[in-house]
């Protein structure tokens, strides 16, 4: 098992990742995010031409979305593979970082489910649903459980985060780290939660305060 995970070509690896993110969003983009969609979001707060000038942008800058892709996803393992490093180093262990951003990037396929079942969710259960609707909704979290309270915009992302699929993806790191460094599970689940669970509370606890200061 430690082979099969550990002995591929990355690269191909890190481009079907991309693909299938680009797939995706492309996918919910044509679905989801039509012309008429957002005549339909936006009347009766902006004039027809406003709107038209929201499309227009949208169609000749959607590339970019497609392109920075990859430099998101790099930028994103290397985030999480720097947390899980500083943990190893200060409970004193030596792993490498190489294999640390490798276990982040087989880690990600974790957060490609909710994402398809987001675009099952809205394709054929909630076919009628707000611009907000769509965009708060996130499965299995504890933001849709307070879908219809009233709760304030600087606790929506906190209540996102919570979530089955983020609790799915540390367990996956840490099973990556213990396969990868022939380490027991419950110790390299208790260095996910030191390293890259303070790293979230600190990224959450960013969020909030920008949140509560630009609203």
């Amino acid at each position: 098992m430690n082979y099969i995970l550990f002995h591929f070509d990355k690269r191909v690896f890190f481009i079907i990742l991309c693909l299938f993110s680009v797939l995706f969003t492309y996918i919910m983009e044509e679905i989801f995010f039509t012309n008429q969609f957002y005549f339909d979001a936006y009347a009766g707060q902006m004039s027809f031409g406003e709107i038209n000038r929201i499309i227009a942008f949208k169609e000749d800058w959607y590339w970019v979305g497609y392109i920075t892709l990859p430099l998101l996803y790099f930028f994103k393992f290397s985030v999480v593979a720097t947390t899980l490093f500083v943990g190893v180093f200060f409970l004193d262990l030596k792993y490498s970082f190489k294999k640390q951003f490798q276990i982040a990037m087989i880690a990600e396929v974790v957060f490609l489910v909710p994402v398809v079942l987001k675009i099952i969710w809205f394709a054929f259960i909630q076919t009628d649903f707000t611009l907000e609707e769509f965009t708060s909704f996130y499965p299995l979290s504890l933001q849709n459980t307070f879908l219809d309270v009233q709760v304030e915009p600087w606790f929506l992302y906190p209540l996102q985060v919570v979530n089955v699929f983020e609790v799915g993806y540390w367990f996956v790191l840490a099973a990556g780290i213990s396969m990868a460094f022939k380490e027991d599970f419950n110790k390299s689940l208790s260095l996910v939660i030191k390293s890259y669970g303070l790293g979230l509370l600190l990224w959450i606890t960013l969020i909030v305060f920008l949140t509560l200061n630009f609203s």
